[in-house]
């Protein structure tokens, strides 16, 4: 392994000089406020982002952003200070978040899909002291306010909004106030450390609520430093097609960080549409594509077209695309570099595929080791001494990388679920890993330089991937326990043919005197986001568990909503219902044939 360690180390140094790459001294003075604030200087006339309705120079981002700080100054926002940011895919989103970092206080990147006690923990688990909302938030925020709430609520009527939305008179407009500030740089962003804080991602980790993973600017610059001259070589001529929110990762570091580093540009759409994405794509002139799997898959299904080929796209840049989709991906839609990486918001190590090879997300840029699992039991595989095992060539493994000085992990504001990722004497006592809950294969993609290359196989534990988000079983199931007549649940994902991901599905014991599935469907509606809602219930009599009482949600995934084999009353929620009705074999096979619609 050291070997192979060192092969990847020299071929990514190698590559870096080549593109302008180089090694991030974590004692300077440098942040995302300054980054910027560097490309606007150098490049003020050049386009950075477009929408559907205007576009931005980063000179004009950069004055932006200006403004924003010296509204948050003028209000008390001090170094340290968690600023809230619930908005939409737009400039202004990241125009606030820039301003917030100018002054070396956080941001709190906040999933606009989150309402009710998942919106209102994330803003207590980081302690913020304003939070800045646009009109499509308004709704969940009122819903969750009160009288004596610890923060300030700030409206923006966001200058680039195509539909304006009456001011709610329960929050501060900040529009006109914001308008007035200065546009010069702010004197606090040369003074910032490059290993302070910059911003939170909040993330579904394995358990629980939403976890925040803070993000120094150092883990910022260093991974969309990557992103552009490692992976992507980014020209200042490159345009990004970004659709997926800016409150997760990708979108931050490829979207915007990678253009920031390069002096690109990016469109940023609201949301992903298939009806309107190859239009998008033509009119921007958008030569890349930031993806998740679930997204080329929905391009696929799409009814085919002569003019597929005929599009700007060279590159498409993300994670989930599946083996078995990418060439025809590629060859329908003529593109000629799939860009797959895989990392995590929280985690100390990535993997990108430098040398483009086909249906793998490349390399390990760090120390990692493939540890035999147990899927049926639910464990790790140990030997004799109790240390782990490593996987052999093409066997799928599950994936823990090394903690050392030079690849720290931060994890979470909690301390708790930090330390639950924490692996102890995996191979020798004293070794620290992170347990990334990811199940891969090493893959034979050709030649390498000897340096493995993997492929993503599925998740393991607690959470499965719907929609693109990660969906915590636990917290799913803290909210079905609390409906009445539920005396035993079980969540699990299953997978629907014709879709990305697993879909949620939970096992219930209930009272039938008590439960009502009318009831059981507000619950949920009024609690999770839609991503996170379950679409089949089955309803047992008994829930088998383990000698030590734990589900064996194994026998539940296999058996998941085939009504051929399973007695039991199985529910589903159609995509265009908001009730719960018997699966019946007709939509049964439906879904089976891949056109269920979810």
């Amino acid at each position: 392994m050291r070997n192979t360690l060192n092969r990847a180390y020299d071929l990514v140094q190698g590559l870096g000089r080549l593109s302008g790459f180089r090694p991030v001294d974590k004692n300077q003075f440098l942040s995302i406020g300054s980054v910027v604030a560097q490309t606007a200087r150098r490049a003020p006339n050049e386009v950075m982002i477009v929408t559907v309705s205007t576009e931005q120079t980063w000179g004009e981002f950069n004055q932006r952003a200006n403004q924003f700080a010296h509204y948050f100054k003028a209000h008390g926002v001090l170094v340290g200070d968690s600023v809230g940011i619930l908005m939409e895919n737009e400039p202004d989103m990241l125009a606030a978040l820039v301003g917030v970092c100018k002054l070396g206080a956080v941001a709190a990147l906040i999933n606009t899909n989150l309402t009710g006690r998942s919106l209102q923990h994330c803003i207590d688990a980081v302690g913020c002291k304003k939070i800045v909302f646009g009109g499509a938030c308004i709704n969940t925020i009122d819903e969750i306010r009160s009288e004596r709430e610890p923060y300030e609520l700030l409206y923006l009527d966001s200058n680039t909004s195509q539909v304006q939305t009456p001011s709610p008179d329960w929050a501060l407009n900040i529009s006109d106030e914001l308008a007035s500030q200065s546009q010069e740089n702010p004197s606090e962003t040369e003074k910032l450390a490059i290993n302070s804080p910059a911003y939170y991602i909040f993330t579904s980790g394995t358990t629980g609520l939403p976890k925040a993973a803070l993000v120094t600017h150092y883990h910022w610059y260093r991974a969309a430093s990557s992103f552009s001259k490692l992976l992507l070589r980014l020209k200042q001529s490159d345009r990004i097609y970004v659709c997926l929110p800016l409150y997760h990762t990708a979108a931050m570091l490829i979207g915007f960080g990678a253009s920031s580093i390069s002096g690109s540009s990016f469109y940023l759409a609201k949301k992903f549409s298939a009806s309107r994405f190859w239009g998008e794509i033509r009119e921007s002139n958008s030569n890349i594509f930031l993806y998740i799997g679930e997204l080329c898959r929905y391009l696929l299904n799409a009814p085919f077209d002569a003019d597929d080929g005929d599009n700007p796209l060279t590159t498409c840049v993300g994670n989930g695309l599946r083996p078995e989709l990418w060439h025809s991906f590629k060859n329908r839609f003529s593109i000629s570099k799939v860009a797959e990486y895989y990392g995590s918001t929280e985690g100390n190590l990535a993997f990108m595929n430098i040398l483009n090879r086909d249906c793998t997300f490349g390399m390990g840029l760090g120390s990692y080791k493939v540890v035999n699992y147990s899927e049926e039991n639910g464990d790790l595989v140990k030997n004799s001494r109790g240390f782990c095992t490593t996987v052999q060539y093409g066997e799928v493994g599950l994936l823990i990388t090394k903690i050392s000085e030079k690849t720290p992990f931060y994890g979470y504001t909690d301390k708790n679920a930090t330390e639950s990722k924490i692996m102890r004497n995996v191979f020798e006592l004293g070794d620290r890993f992170v347990n990334t809950g990811d199940l891969i294969r090493r893959t034979n993609v050709g030649f390498t330089f000897g340096i493995p290359h993997y492929q993503f196989v599925d998740r393991v534990g607690d959470t499965f991937r719907w929609k693109g988000e990660n969906v915590s079983t636990s917290e799913v199931a803290d909210v079905i326990n609390g409906v009445p007549g539920v005396m035993l649940s079980s969540v699990y994902g299953v997978s629907i043919p014709g879709s990305e991901g697993r879909a949620g599905m939970v096992a219930l014991v209930v009272d039938d005197d008590i439960f009502s599935i009318t009831t059981f469907s507000q619950v949920i509606d009024d609690a999770l986001p839609a991503y996170a809602r379950p679409i089949f219930v089955r309803i047992m009599a008994a829930i088998e568990t383990t000698e030590t009482h734990k589900v064996k949600k194994l026998t539940l995934q296999k058996e998941a909503y085939d009504i051929s084999i399973v007695g039991d009353k199985i529910l589903v929620k159609k995509a265009v219902s908001s009730e719960y009705v018997v699966l019946e074999k007709g939509f049964h096979q439906t879904i089976i044939c891949g056109k269920s619609g979810f």
